[in-house]
C-alpha cells in the first residue's frame, strides 16, 4: 500500500466490489412489507456464507486501506475529527478513511453472520431449525440492522464514487 498506483487499484476494486455488494443485497433483502414474524432469513444468511471468500477480500482490503490512508493523514498532519466535506486533500482523506472504516465493520459484521450458517451446517442443523432459533422477529431486526450499516456506508461508497 505505499505504492500510489496500487493503492489508487486497491482502492478502486473496493470501490466497485462493495458497490456491488450492495446492490446485490438489495435485491436479496426482503420487500418493505415482509411480516417479521414470518421473515426467512435463509437467503441472506446462505448468501453470507456463499461468499464468504468474496467477504474476506473486500474485509482485507478494506482494513489495508483504513490503515494506510490513516497513515497518510498522520503523515501530513490531518485532523480526523473535521469535516468530509472540506474540498481539500484533507477532506479527500477523511472521507477515504470513513469509507474504508465503515466497509470493514460491514463485511466483518456479514462475515460473522454468515459463519452462522456455516456452523449450523457442519452440525447438521436443518433449515427449520435454522429459521425458528431464533425466532423470526430476532432474525429479522438483526438482518434490518445489518442493511442499515449497508446504508450508511453506501452514502459513503456513492460520495466516493462520484468523486465528491
Amino acid at each position: 500500500m505505499q505504492n500510489a498506483a496500487v493503492r489508487d487499484q486497491v482502492h478502486a476494486e473496493l470501490v466497485h466490489s462493495y458497490w456491488t455488494l450492495v446492490e446485490t443485497l438489495y435485491r436479496i433483502m426482503p420487500a418493505r412489507g415482509n411480516q417479521p414474524d414470518r421473515y426467512d432469513s435463509l437467503p441472506l444468511l446462505r448468501f453470507h456464507a456463499e461468499t464468504a471468500a468474496d467477504l474476506d477480500t473486500l474485509l482485507l482490503q478494506a482494513d489495508a486501506l483504513g490503515e494506510r490512508w490513516s497513515e497518510l493523514a498522520a503523515e501530513q498532519g490531518v485532523d480526523l475529527d473535521g469535516s468530509l466535506d472540506e474540498p481539500s486533500a484533507a477532506g479527500k482523506l477523511r472521507l477515504f478513511i470513513k469509507f474504508s472504516r465503515c466497509v470493514r465493520d460491514d463485511v466483518q459484521a456479514r462475515r460473522q453472520h454468515g459463519k452462522r450458517w456455516q456452523v449450523a451446517k457442519a452440525h447438521y442443523s436443518s433449515d427449520a431449525e435454522l429459521r425458528g432459533d431464533p425466532p423470526p422477529a430476532v432474525q429479522f431486526a438483526g438482518d434490518m440492522q445489518l442493511l442499515k450499516k449497508t446504508l450508511d456506508c453506501s452514502r459513503y461508497v456513492a460520495r466516493v464514487m462520484r468523486g465528491r
